[in-house]
Parts: C-alpha cells; sequence; structure tokens
C-alpha cells in the first residue's frame, strides 16, 4: 500500500516513457489496440498520480502535523496548537513529563511568553516509519532574545483510527543538556 500511495520518483519518468511509447510503437505499426493501449497506460499513470497527491500515507500526515505544531506556537495560535496534540501525548520523559493537550498548551504558551518567543523556524526535517512507529526528528531555530536553536523528536504510532502523536521528545537545545532541558519544561507547571 505504502507503495501505491507513494511511489519512488522514477515512476513519474519511467511510467510516461513506457506509454508513450507503446503509444509511438502502436501509431507507428498503424496498430489501434496498442495505441489505446499507449493511453490507458499513460491514463492510468496520471490517475496513479492524482491519488498518490491526493491521499497522505501516516508517514506524510506525521510530517504535516509537526509542521503544523511548529507554525502554530509560532503564530501564538494557541487553540489550534492545542488541538494537534492527543489527550495521551507525553512531552519529555521521567517525572518532569507532561501528558495532555492542554497541560502541553499551557506549558508551551508560559514559555513561550517568559522567554520572549518571536518566531520559530525548521531548519531540518527527517521522518522514519518502522511498524507503526514513526518518528520525525526536527531541528527549529528560535529567535527570542537571542537566536537558539533545538532539536525535537515526535514519536507517532499508527493506529487502526489514525495516528497518534504519543510523545514529544528534547534532543538538544544550545548550551544545555537534556537534564537543563527537561527542567525548564516541567519547571512552568
Amino acid at each position: 500500500m505504502e507503495f501505491l500511495l507513494s511511489p519512488p520518483w522514477w515512476v513519474w519518468i519511467v511510467g510516461p516513457v513506457v506509454a508513450i511509447g507503446v503509444w509511438v510503437f502502436g501509431n507507428n505499426r498503424t496498430d489501434a489496440k496498442i495505441r489505446w493501449a499507449g493511453f490507458g497506460l499513460l491514463a492510468g499513470v496520471l490517475a496513479w498520480g492524482v491519488v498518490s497527491f491526493m491521499i497522505d500515507t501516516p508517514l506524510e500526515a506525521s510530517v504535516k502535523r509537526t509542521r503544523d505544531i511548529v507554525r502554530l506556537a509560532g503564530e501564538e495560535n494557541w487553540d489550534a496548537f492545542q488541538a494537534k496534540f492527543d489527550a495521551q501525548t507525553t512531552i519529555g520523559a521521567g517525572p518532569l513529563a507532561l501528558r495532555g493537550a492542554e497541560p502541553i498548551r499551557k506549558m508551551v504558551e508560559s514559555n513561550w511568553s517568559r522567554y520572549q518567543f518571536k518566531s520559530v523556524t525548521i531548519l531540518s526535517l527527517l521522518s522514519q516509519q518502522s511498524g507503526s512507529l514513526i518518528s520525525v526528528e526536527i531541528t527549529v531555530l528560535s529567535e527570542m532574545q537571542f537566536p537558539q536553536r533545538s532539536s525535537w523528536r515526535f514519536d507517532y504510532e499508527k493506529r487502526s483510527d489514525g495516528v497518534l502523536l504519543a510523545r514529544v521528545e528534547p534532543l538538544s537545545v544550545d548550551g544545555m543538556n537534556i537534564e537543563q532541558i527537561r527542567a525548564r519544561l516541567g519547571g512552568s507547571r
């Protein structure tokens, strides 16, 4: 199913080339059946392209959701930001971990004000899927009193009812070790 919804790049080159080749071959031989087969093959490749463009795979949906979370934080649209999290989502780990959309929103909104964030920009994004686990790692540049780079991992779980954002984990923040980051996140409850 993944191949049908997210085919490799070469399919979009090879498919039309083969379809046009079949059409030219049928046209040169004045064989209507082969010519129509070329048209049919081209129509099939185009239909496949439309379907794969219109339907997001779980990996694509996870990447889009991660981008939306960062964008909404940058816009300070806290209601829409909160809606992107699930009731089971945790941020951080251990005793300082937060669970649920509302506590996460309050923590991020509080830190946004406290540290006077102005904007946030995604510098890099890496996504991978292993079975039902989808991980999206991002590096962002936050503009506040001074620019600060940080890396985060968003872990999604593919389920029968959709994709669940299970956990958000800080990986690094310029100038801080992971314990300092976790304490800073948990300190604004």
